[in-house]
């Protein structure tokens, strides 16, 4: 079963996630890929639940989507010690 199960009235296509650390940012519709993806790096990272699709256009203010908050949940920090 997933971490993250979603809302009853919300498909898989209407949000995605965004993990960004100091050298890269990646989106994913699958936290787990994402998360997997950013590990292999060697720097810290968050991972952010965006209520947008997959392939929507916003802009990005200090490693983080700036859309509003009603949009926007954060999962969580990983940081160098949890890889």
């Amino acid at each position: 079963m997933s971490k993250h199960p979603k809302p009853k009235h919300q498909s898989e296509h209407d949000h995605h996630f965004y993990a960004s650390s100091a050298a890269e940012w990646r989106v994913d519709s699958d936290p787990e890929e994402l998360i997997h993806t950013m590990r292999r790096q060697p720097y810290p990272f968050t991972v952010w639940r965006v209520a947008l699709p997959l392939h929507a256009d916003y802009p990005i203010k200090e490693y983080r989507p700036d859309v509003d908050p009603e949009l926007l949940t954060f999962i969580g920090f990983w940081g160098t010690e949890d890889q």
